[in-house]
């Protein structure tokens, strides 16, 4: 694919951070795409983390969510970076925003966790997020973190 023919969208996910910023226009920084995610929820899961930095301090709107309710604090869950993680929540990222799931975005980096990630579970916990929120299933990320016998993690959670 031709950076020249891909869309803003495509660029955010798959581009390199020139060729986004020549297609990429202000005032349609929060278009949605044919998914309702946004450019940031492209960059992020695309690990474009340069274009996702770009993005929060140009003004994106950091709660928009996609037609699953995930917001880019969900995804950061998939893609840890602390960088876009911090910057996302200094710029009034909600971490109580629930997706169709009823999961959070503290639920999905407890579930991404895996006991790699315990260093963006202490940033989202530094920001009071809801550690007893029941998703759909009816389970909470204290929950699962007990379910997988990860201590550490049912630790973090319990502070």
């Amino acid at each position: 694919m031709a950076a020249e023919k891909a869309d803003v969208f495509t660029l955010a996910r798959f581009g390199d951070y020139e060729s986004f910023k020549k297609r990429f226009v202000l005032e349609e920084i929060n278009n949605k795409d044919e998914f309702g995610g946004g450019l940031l929820h492209d960059a992020i899961a695309g690990e474009n983390f340069d274009i996702a930095l770009f993005l929060i301090e140009s003004g994106f709107n950091v709660n928009m969510t996609d037609e699953d309710g995930n917001t880019a604090l969900h995804l950061i869950g998939e893609h840890p970076n602390l960088e876009v993680a911090r910057l996302i929540l200094n710029r009034g990222g909600d971490l109580n925003i629930k997706d169709k799931y009823g999961n959070n975005a503290l639920w999905v980096a407890v579930f991404n966790c895996k006991s790699r990630y315990y260093d963006l579970v202490e940033l989202f916990m530094q920001y009071n997020p809801d550690t007893t929120s029941k998703n759909k299933a009816g389970r909470s990320p204290i929950d699962f973190a007990k379910q997988v016998g990860d201590d550490k993690l049912v630790e973090m959670l319990e502070k």
